[in-house]
């Protein structure tokens, strides 16, 4: 089967449709994830000024403040990208490339904070409560693995996208 300009059109148009709407979607929750990430900074800096909390436990709240960061950056970085999409730019350029390895390193620092977060117990910290990690005096360190991965994947989608836009660019000087 032959593929004819009018196919690849088509096609794009369709593309474009859809970026649209991702990028509408992704800007929303964007935006809902920023609020959160705003509401939850200020729980934690309560949290961590108040009377019964030290120097030392309150920076261990650094880990979890750079996750709720992260989240919304990368939401904001995937509306860039389905935003250019959606106006007509080729999904093949360096532009996309780089973003797709920005949100890559974004899920790899996620991850690595994921783990310091969840051994300083966070969570049992802006409940209220003191905070008690006992491994069995034994360091643990632990990663999170999932979130790795999906660093990876979006570091080897980058690299095809690159490798996209290098095919692009020739077949461009080529016509």
């Amino acid at each position: 089967m032959e593929v004819t300009s009018e196919d690849v059109s088509v096609q794009f148009a369709k593309l474009k449709s859809v970026s649209r709407i991702a990028a509408c979607c992704f800007a929303a929750l964007t935006a809902l994830a920023a609020i959160f990430a705003v509401a939850a900074l200020v729980v934690i800096a309560f949290t961590a000024t108040s009377a019964h909390t030290d120097g030392e436990s309150a920076l261990s709240y650094i880990p979890a403040c750079v996750q709720m960061v992260i989240l919304p950056v990368i939401l904001g970085v995937c509306t860039s990208l389905f935003k250019c999409i959606g106006q007509g730019v080729s999904p093949f350029n360096s532009k996309q490339a780089r973003n797709m390895r920005i949100i890559g390193w974004l899920f790899v620092v996620y991850a690595l904070c994921d783990n310091i977060a969840n051994n300083a117990s966070i969570s049992s910290v802006i409940a209220g409560t003191p905070v008690s990690v006992d491994h069995q005096d034994t360091p643990f360190f632990g990663v999170n693995i999932f979130m790795l991965a999906i660093g990876v994947v979006f570091f080897c989608f980058s690299a095809i996208f690159k490798y996209g836009s290098l095919l692009q660019e020739v077949s461009d000087d080529t016509i």
